[in-house]
């Protein structure tokens, strides 16, 4: 606990969401965050390959024109080969863990452990056996949304700007989300770093074509690591950041962590006992113990954060403008968040997918289509901003072009 140093201002807060990405200015970070829950509880809603592949589309299309080939944009790449790796991954434990269906394409060798305690049967290992369709297409619909999910967080990674997104964060988790943003900036600078190594290594000759090959280029980005942390923490230590300030005296971070502490214990228990009334049978006096329990720790925690805010300190150096984009991608990003938790609440066999008993293709609905297309918005937005701007340029360019040649015209009389 500790009121000194903005966390807003440690380094590394904002180093790669400005740096050379044209879309970190583009949009407000509200805006970004607001989309970046709109896009995400889309790909948490559905396996449909139809509608992940939409949703795949309107990220890619986010980065491609708003990013462009900046080396921040390369850590896309990163983050869709590591989820590229973990779909592989899935679709081998189906492999060998088999699975139900009625469509068998092979049958692989069983393996099947067993164990008997007290007269009772317990298996311990069980691989191989059919291999069907439906579990394969299974298997491949839930990796195709984690890769949704992975390219969805990748594109916001790239596109926002991290300085402003720990400034948007309450003042009372300003430790916690320097840390996140320092996170997060470690593949973007970690993929720039390695790209410049590479490009040296070129110049001199390197051609790294071979696993032995590599070996210099992981001791020099490792070097390079080391140094970047160094200096990161020299500068936070430098900053002031997690000293304790004279404010805070022992007796006040006991009170806020014994407060902290209570408010969760009673909103656990609260929501636990809400939660379980239907099925234990419980009515009267248990349900309304458990909403006073649930609502003075959620009073509790409230006025601990806030006694912890009025310890802590921000400032901001530069501030971010709302525009009209804003306005229309917060504003269609959040009715469409609405109408989706509406479908998904009350139709939700418009959004599932399952290739059990027999496989088949997906189901299409064009309503839902169009939803899945709304996160589009952010490339035609950047899109049609960008044309603007070119198309003001060349204006400019041609009235600057004519006042020249009026200006020559005027010398030569």
């Amino acid at each position: 606990m500790s009121s000194s140093a903005p966390a807003s201002t440690a380094p590394g807060a904002g180093s790669s969401g400005s740096s050379g990405v044209a879309a970190a200015s583009s949009f407000h970070t509200l805006s970004w965050v607001v989309w970046l829950l709109f896009a995400l509880s889309l790909a948490a809603m559905t396996r449909n390959g139809w509608y992940l592949t939409q949703l795949l589309l309107c990220a890619y299309l986010a980065r491609r024109i708003l990013a462009g080939n900046s080396s921040s944009a390369r850590a896309w790449g990163v983050f869709l080969r590591f989820g590229i790796f973990l779909a592989l991954l899935g679709l081998l434990l189906a492999l060998l863990f088999g699975g139900n269906g009625r469509t068998v394409l092979v049958e692989l060798p069983r393996l099947h452990w067993t164990i008997t305690v007290a007269g009772e049967s317990a298996t311990l290992l069980d691989l191989g056996g059919p291999v069907t369709l439906e579990s394969l297409l299974w298997a491949a619909s839930g990796a195709f949304s984690l890769i949704t999910v992975l390219v969805i967080l990748a594109t916001f990674n790239i596109l926002v700007d991290h300085y402003q997104l720990v400034r948007r964060v309450p003042a009372v988790l300003d430790r916690a989300a320097t840390v996140a943003s320092i996170g997060l900036a470690f593949v973007p600078e970690m993929v720039r770093a390695q790209g410049e190594l590479r490009e040296g290594m070129a110049l001199r000759g390197y051609t790294g074509r071979s696993l032995r090959d590599l070996g210099p280029l992981f001791i020099a980005l490792l070097q390079e690591g080391l140094e970047r942390s160094i200096a990161l923490a020299e500068a936070m230590e430098a900053r002031g950041y997690a000293r304790r300030g004279a404010s805070w005296s022992r007796g006040r971070e006991l009170l806020v962590r014994g407060g902290l502490l209570a408010g969760l214990a009673l909103a656990l228990a609260g929501a636990v006992g809400l939660r379980g009334i239907g099925s234990w049978g419980v009515e009267g006096s248990q349900r309304l113990a458990a909403g006073v329990a649930l609502g003075v720790g959620l009073a509790l925690l409230a006025l601990t954060l806030a006694s912890i805010r009025r310890g802590v300190r921000r400032s901001a150096y530069r501030r971010e403008s709302w525009r009209w984009q804003d306005t229309v991608l917060a504003s269609v990003s959040g009715a469409g968040l609405g109408i989706a938790v509406f479908l998904w609440w009350n139709q939700r066999v418009l959004f599932y997918y399952t290739p059990f008993p027999t496989a088949s293709w997906p189901p299409w609905s064009p309503a839902i289509a169009l939803l899945m297309a709304l996160p589009i918005l952010p490339a035609l937005l950047g899109w049609w901003s960008r044309r603007e701007h070119r198309r003001r340029d060349q204006l400019l360019q041609t009235a600057r072009t004519a006042a020249r040649t009026v200006a020559r015209k005027g010398e030569q009389r």
